[in-house]
């Protein structure tokens, strides 16, 4: 089954509304100047408060609603998606945001968690909206990078 560039983005835009006083509270900016119909990608930014270190974090969302957006996060300095200097060092070794909201961790794109089904993110109710991802990212990564397991950028 595919989801129509229109009935994602309607999908998209809604929730990232929807999510809007949580980014004025926080940290977390929200670039979507490249989300278009066409173009069903966005990302956000979140700065440490340990050490200052930005990381950025791109959502794909094509067929959206109907498969989890492929996450990925990207080198602030190269633009480079994927390698292990974008990620902070408190995810697994290989760079991957594991979550069952993220597409990348699934079996047909060479995930981790070769059991997981698509269908299991929407069972999620914290994570199975936009809102809920971007602050489920927000926390592990602020409270994780915040306490003793974080030391920086993987390498």
């Amino acid at each position: 089954m595919s989801v129509s560039s229109e009935i994602s983005l309607d999908h998209i835009l809604r929730e990232l509304e929807e999510t809007s006083s949580f980014l004025e509270k926080t940290n977390v900016q929200l670039d979507d100047s490249m989300l278009n119909e066409d173009n069903l990608v966005f990302r956000i930014k979140i700065r440490a408060s340990k050490d200052e270190e930005l990381y950025i974090v791109e959502f794909r969302c094509d067929d959206y609603r109907h498969l989890p957006p492929y996450v990925e996060m990207i080198d602030p300095n190269t633009g480079e998606a994927g390698v292990k200097r974008a990620y902070p060092n408190i995810f697994h070794s290989r760079p991957c945001i594991c979550a069952r909201f993220n597409r990348k961790t699934y079996q047909e794109h060479s995930g981790l968690h070769k059991k997981w089904n698509y269908g299991d993110w929407q069972k999620e109710v914290s994570t199975n909206h936009l809102g809920g991802m971007i602050s489920h990212i927000n926390n592990a990564i602020q409270g994780r990078m915040n306490g003793k397991p974080y030391k920086g950028r993987m390498q």
